[in-house]
């Protein structure tokens, strides 16, 4: 957690107290909003989603109670932290603030160095609360994939079988018996596929809001002790993260495929560019199932450090992502993905530039 990463609001009807407040949390590395009254603070945290609020309580027209009720009683703004900022310094009034929801009550004149030590610690304690449920939603998520993982292994030793009945059938060229063997080979891959749709569909018995730079965030924390010293996962991070509606463990399994498919490449080290936006799809960007989508589609793409030895494929009447067999991870990880996007509504897209590969998810974003 680093203080440039953190926006504070301040709201206040007295200019002097804004600017020397402005000042010092700038100089501390804080990005700081500001409101003079507090409709507009309230106006203010709905649009930006501060960190932290820092509030006066005497303001002409809403005071900075009936704010902090607002804020509270909104569903998107109710867990951002209210540090009151007051002359008002009865018991009483410190009681109310404390019921309204506000996480500590500092009276004027106030000490810049002692509202900063209280700031870094109430901002902390969010970090750790957000942490936790995080660490929560990880056990929970492993838990539910646990039995996709082990069918996941189980259809990766039976595609492995099956390459090497196909490669037994190539060698037969010419031969009754290899055109027999590869229909028979297609039949088994579509089983598999259905096999592999069946379980994502079982797993998905929840669905909610995700917030795509919380999943993408929470993913690269999990993978941290297995990313080698020389590999680094840069991410354009979006002012404000698209949300979607899903399966939160699938969609994990889903960013965190893509994610190990682009560390594969990246025996050499360098940057893994990871991408997330908003906007409509390309067109004809996904091999999954047509399907209703909205008008605004949100996307993660993860781009490899370094050329593919053998490239991605994808075969459309199978279903199935496939790379040379002795690779075969890289495939059913794809495989896997593009089952999820068939659930959600969404497209998976391969795209190659100088060699390089990008591995992008398309979802429709929640209403």
């Amino acid at each position: 957690m680093r203080p440039e990463q953190m926006t504070v609001l301040t709201v206040d009807d007295t200019p002097a107290n804004i600017r020397l407040l402005t000042h010092y949390l700038e100089k501390q590395g804080y990005r700081v909003l500001t409101a003079e009254d507090g409709f507009e603070g309230f106006k203010a945290a709905i649009q930006h989603h501060p960190d932290l609020v820092l509030l006066d309580v005497m303001m002409p027209g809403t005071d900075g109670y009936e704010v902090c009720e607002l804020l509270k009683a909104e569903e998107e703004t109710k867990d951002i932290p209210i540090m009151f900022l007051t002359a008002k310094a009865e018991v009483e009034d410190r009681i109310r603030g404390f019921e309204l929801g506000a996480v500590d009550y500092i009276t004027k004149p106030f000490n810049l160095t002692e509202i900063t030590t209280r700031l870094r610690t109430h901002l902390r304690l969010k970090y750790l609360e957000k942490e936790r449920v995080r660490t929560g939603q990880i056990l929970l998520q492993t838990q539910k994939l646990a039995s996709l993982g082990r069918s996941q292994s189980v259809f990766a030793e039976r595609l492995a079988g099956l390459v090497e009945h196909i490669g037994s059938g190539l060698k037969k060229a010419g031969s009754g018996a290899a055109g027999a063997g590869m229909a028979a080979a297609v039949d088994e891959m579509k089983r598999l596929l259905g096999d592999l749709r069946s379980v994502s569909n079982a797993t998905a018995s929840d669905m909610e809001r995700i917030s795509l730079s919380d999943l993408v965030d929470g993913v690269l924390d999990l993978m941290a002790p297995v990313i080698p010293n020389n590999v680094r996962f840069t991410v354009d991070w979006p002012k404000v993260s698209p949300v979607i509606t899903g399966n939160i463990g699938m969609m994990h399994q889903a960013v965190l495929n893509l994610g190990l498919n682009a560390m594969e490449t990246a025996v050499g080290g360098g940057d893994i560019a990871v991408r997330i936006s908003e906007g409509p799809p390309p067109e004809g960007a996904g091999t999954a199932a047509d399907g209703e989508s909205g008008p605004v589609y949100a996307c993660v793409a993860m781009t490899d450090t370094a050329p593919r030895k053998e490239p991605l494929s994808f075969n459309r009447e199978t279903g199935l992502f496939s790379t040379a067999k002795n690779n075969l991870n890289a495939g059913i990880r794809l495989t896997a993905i593009n089952a999820i996007m068939i659930h959600h509504k969404g497209m998976l897209e391969l795209t190659e530039k100088e060699g390089r590969t990008t591995v992008a998810i398309w979802l429709p974003t929640a209403n």
